[in-house]
């Protein structure tokens, strides 16, 4: 699931009928399983992009390095670099410019950002019996 249609998603499920709250009540773990799913997806996918972002690396690292063999560089699609061995400084700067490396930082973050927003839903999942439960007690104080 894309974070927008998260987003879409909890905005629906979020809302509560004012009328039935004991209703409301029994939905509280349905969601909680829903989001609980998505979370758990979302943490496989980051774990998946981060170990890709590992592989990523160590090749760049050896590719600039001039450390990869004809077979290695044409299954990558790439010709030999032909710059100075780089040093490790030199190298972090050649990761931030490189475009494979920023694609997979733009996954982490999108990921990063999907399991935080997953994270406030399921807080607030927590809270929602609470909410319920001070409505109910409010309306039974109001009537006396």
């Amino acid at each position: 699931m894309k974070l927008d249609e998260i987003l879409e998603n909890w905005k629906a499920d979020v809302e509560m009928d004012e009328v039935h709250l004991e209703k409301e009540l029994f939905k509280t773990p349905n969601l909680h399983a829903k989001y609980l799913e998505v979370f758990v997806q979302m943490k496989a996918r980051l774990a998946t992009v981060e170990r890709k972002m590992a592989q990523i690396k160590y090749q760049k690292k050896r590719y600039f390095r001039g450390e990869m063999t004809r077979e290695e560089l044409q299954q990558n699609g790439w010709e030999q670099f032909h710059g100075l061995k780089p040093s490790n400084a030199e190298l972090q700067n050649m990761f931030e410019m490189d475009a494979d490396i920023s694609e997979q930082q733009e996954k982490i973050a999108y990921y990063k950002t999907g399991i935080a927003s997953i994270e406030y839903i399921m807080k607030q999942l927590q809270q929602r019996d609470y909410s319920i439960k001070s409505i109910i007690d409010y309306r039974k104080y109001l009537a006396g």
